[in-house]
Order: structure tokens, then C-alpha cells, then sequence
């Protein structure tokens, strides 16, 4: 058996955008909490904001997808 592990295949091109996205988004995302809370802006508000913004895509997709 071959010492080297042969991983090609294991990930399709689709699902390593959707992780490269996703980490982008999370990035993103640390990096507008900075900006907020330099300004002013508290930890309430901050989770608040984010947990409204998140319930609305869920509901989006909820909706276009008919689930």
C-alpha cells in the first residue's frame, strides 16, 4: 500500500467555494464588529444586529426554497 494518502476527489470545486465563502463572511464580518465597536457601538446591539440579519436570510432561503 502506498504511504501517500490520495485525498484527490475528496472535495468537489462547488464545496471549496462554499467553505471559501463562508470564511470570507465570517472574516468580513470580524472585521465590521471592529469597526462598530471602535465606534461605539456595544455588545447588545452588535448580537442583536447579527441575529436579526441572520434570521432574515434563514427566512429568505426558507421562503425561495419552499422548505
Amino acid at each position: 500500500m502506498n504511504s501517500r494518502l490520495s485525498f484527490a476527489g475528496a472535495l468537489s470545486g462547488a464545496a471549496f467555494a462554499t467553505l471559501l465563502l463562508i470564511a470570507f463572511m465570517m472574516g468580513g464580518n470580524h472585521v465590521a464588529a471592529r469597526v462598530a465597536f471602535d465606534h461605539g457601538v456595544d455588545v447588545v446591539t452588535a448580537v442583536a444586529v447579527r441575529s436579526a440579519v441572520t434570521a432574515l436570510v434563514v427566512t429568505l432561503l426558507l421562503v425561495r426554497y419552499r422548505v
